[in-house]
């Protein structure tokens, strides 16, 4: 049976109306599925990526550059390198008690004597009423080492006129260097404090040695012009004493009025700088001498590290060999990630490790050392 197509029209104008806004909705959301074509990538995108990548490059060359080699720009503590761990115990040379201000101004002198030696990661403890710890990590010879941080460093200048041990002055004027004065035998015109600077440079009139330079304040600079062309006439000579130690006794020849005096010895390079150390960290209240020393072998600590290291490349291992099973060739993008931010990584510790910010050492439980002693 036909069916008239007229039956099927909306019979009033409300029914149209409603047809004729429905068939409007449906094309209207034909019209909003419908796949909008992709517009090509910019040039510029591809010039941002391939500058990130370009800079990124650059970053990772520069930091190998500043960790290479590892040993040597990051810095490792005393447990990992090795080292001298040393106690020195202070007393008065008059016999009377050490105060707490002492050993805070010999805790401070100590500290710069140990950094201008050039050791990075030392430490320097006080321990009870009388007794200082030093670290010094990557130092072997105690001795050595004690001589320098513990010395006094009490710098004089005397003229020879004015002392009176008959003995130690028949030395001094023969020409010989090194004479020990007694103390009460001598009297200094002029001491350590004047001293306002010190620079080591290579002697003029002997081949291979040094001299350490000093550079007085003005007012040391007039006292030494007055004694210098008192003397000068009769070619009087001056001995520079250190802690008691007679290191040379040049004879003036002119008058000295720009508070430049030099001190000779026939210093090696390295002994010059240890009495310029010395000089320009100032004199110790307290007398220092070592109870307590030893040189710190780095078993224990190259022991963990090697054993870390050996679980890093284990995990490195694995962490390959899943990224290739189950990303495969998107397994290289990953791992060179990872590389990416190992590089950086280490060249951070570098930095930090440049301006003393970070040390390698191994852990020990409750944060002891080696040697017993809290921060190792």
């Amino acid at each position: 049976m036909l069916r008239n197509s007229k039956s099927d029209e909306p019979k009033t104008g409300v029914d149209r109306w409603q047809a004729t806004e429905t068939r409007g909705a449906k094309k209207t959301k034909k019209a909003k599925t419908r796949k909008v074509p992709r517009k090509p990538r910019l040039r510029g995108d591809k010039r941002k990526h391939v500058g990130t990548l370009v800079a990124i490059a650059v970053l990772c060359i520069v930091c190998v550059i500043g960790f290479t080699p590892l040993s040597e720009r990051i810095t490792q503590g005393l447990d990992v390198q090795g080292g001298v761990s040393v106690i020195l115990t202070a007393s008065k040379s008059d016999g009377s008690s050490v105060s707490s201000s002492d050993m805070d101004t010999a805790k401070s002198i100590v500290e710069k004597r140990v950094n201008a030696l050039g050791s990075s990661e030392a430490t320097v403890q006080l321990q009870g009423t009388n007794s200082i710890l030093v670290q010094i990590p990557g130092a072997t010879n105690a001795d050595e080492t004690v001589s320098t941080i513990g010395q006094t460093g009490h710098l004089e200048f005397v003229r020879l006129d004015d002392i009176g041990d008959a003995e130690a002055l028949a030395k001094i004027s023969a020409g010989t260097d090194g004479v020990q004065l007694q103390e009460g035998t001598y009297t200094a015109f002029m001491d350590g404090s004047y001293v306002e600077s010190s620079t080591v440079a290579s002697s003029t009139t002997s081949v291979g040695t040094y001299v350490v330079n000093i550079t007085l304040n003005s007012e040391g600079t007039q006292i030494f012009s007055d004694v210098t062309t008192e003397l000068a006439p009769t070619k009087g000579q001056i001995a520079i004493v250190l802690d008691g130690v007679e290191y040379s006794a040049p004879a003036v020849q002119t008058a000295i009025t720009d508070g430049k005096v030099a001190i000779t010895g026939s210093f090696t390079l390295d002994k010059a700088k240890e009495l310029k150390t010395v000089l320009d960290s100032g004199s110790l209240p307290v007398t220092l001498t070592y109870s307590e020393s030893r040189v710190v072998g780095p078993t224990l600590g190259q022991d963990s590290l090697s054993q870390g290291v050996t679980a890093l490349a284990v995990g490195i291992a694995i962490v390959i060999a899943y990224l290739f099973f189950f990303y495969r060739g998107l397994g290289l993008l990953t791992l060179g990630s990872l590389a990416v931010f190992a590089t950086l990584d280490l060249g951070l510790l570098a930095l930090l490790s440049h301006y003393g910010l970070f040390a390698l050492i191994a852990a020990w439980p409750c944060g002891h050392g080696p040697d017993g002693h809290i921060g190792g």
